[in-house]
């Protein structure tokens, strides 16, 4: 009887050894689908990500390599640089399309930009974006333009490098733009319109160079972004939403700038300052009070409220304005060139 007992003990044993080990079998097997699943999920994730940063790679490219390579006339299929390919075998391909619009002052073509990365063990990811040229200012022929009559009192001198450029132009216009939306609000916004010099003004400063712009309203003023300009890109600082006059202040902003400084309004500088680039004064008054030197151009004579009237700007106090073509030609050498738009496409 015992040793019937014994065996039934050791037969109970095998079989609870038998199911311990075919459930840890199946522990093993369940843990290593979801091990390998996991793996081949973060191996196409890895692809994924690195097709995606391929396509993107590409598309960034082709907006350098079109500011670059693209010209006016340019139309079709067939422009960008050569595919090339990394050491881990992801494929780069940019493809740029010159399409039939094109910006009415300089004639650029939009083009549409497609950007593909493609992995060897992977498909492909592709992004494409419709970009516009836009060109920042046009480069004033003169020191000051001004839309009516200007009067000058006080210590303002005016300095050109050629004999044969005339001081100030007049009857040049100056749009009507909404300043909130950064946005043209009336026409001839979106074509040329030319004064009796035959110059064009085009508000793309305003609404498209929106990663430069910086919209201060009362007291407050960027002097880091106008300080770091001056050893860098040039940027565009809209002021708007005061009533009265702007005043800079010399603590307010760095003694030398770079770039556009839009003031919807009249505007006032006080202390020893320097600004390279084109200061636009949509007021009456524009005055200076200390040592204030502007190299560049300065285009004023449009009153705040948008109106049509004529009126007369009054130019006083310590200004010294330079016709500096070269300081003018580089800032819209910076700020011009290829804006993308909203529309977006992507294709896995």
């Amino acid at each position: 009887m015992n040793s019937l007992n014994n065996e039934r003990g050791v037969g109970g044993l095998i079989v609870a050894a038998l199911m311990v080990l075919v459930s840890l079998t199946i522990i093993g097997i369940a843990s290593t689908n979801v091990s390998n699943t996991e793996v081949k999920i973060s191996t196409a994730h890895s692809i994924h990500t690195m097709e995606f940063y391929g396509a993107d790679s590409a598309f960034a490219y082709g907006s350098v390599w079109a500011e670059e390579n693209i010209s006016p006339g340019d139309l079709g299929t067939g422009f960008g640089p050569e595919p090339y390919t990394l050491e881990n075998g992801v494929k780069f391909t940019t493809e740029i399309e010159c399409l039939a619009e094109t910006e009415p002052i300089t004639n650029m073509p939009n083009i549409m930009i497609t950007g593909t990365g493609t992995h060897p063990r992977g498909g492909k990811e592709v992004l494409a974006q419709l970009w516009r040229f836009v060109p920042a200012y046009p480069i004033p022929p003169a020191p000051i333009w001004i839309d009516d009559y200007l009067n000058v009192n006080g210590s303002v001198l005016v300095n050109v490098e050629d004999p044969s450029t005339p001081e100030v132009i007049y009857d040049v216009p100056m749009p009507d733009i909404d300043m909130d939306d950064k946005h043209c609000s009336s026409p001839p916004c979106d074509a040329d319109f030319s004064g009796d010099y035959g110059v064009t003004f085009f508000p793309a400063i305003v609404r498209e160079n929106i990663s430069s712009i910086a919209n201060y309203s009362g007291s407050t003023f960027p002097t880091d972004l106008v300080a770091n300009s001056s050893q860098g890109s040039p940027v565009v600082v809209l002021i708007t939403g005061f009533d009265g006059t702007y005043q800079v202040n010399n603590s307010d902003l760095p003694s030398e700038g770079w770039g556009v400084l839009y003031v919807d309004g009249d505007f006032k500088i006080n202390g020893s300052i320097t600004w390279n680039g084109l200061i636009i004064s949509a007021g009456k008054t524009l005055a200076g009070s200390g040592t204030v030197e502007i190299n560049g151009a300065v285009i004023t004579g449009r009153p705040k409220d948008g109106s049509e009237e004529s009126i007369q700007v009054d130019m006083i106090g310590n200004l010294t304005i330079n016709h500096r073509p070269d300081i003018l030609q580089e800032g819209y050498d910076k700020l011009t060139g290829y804006k993308p738009t909203p529309s977006w496409h992507y294709v896995n």
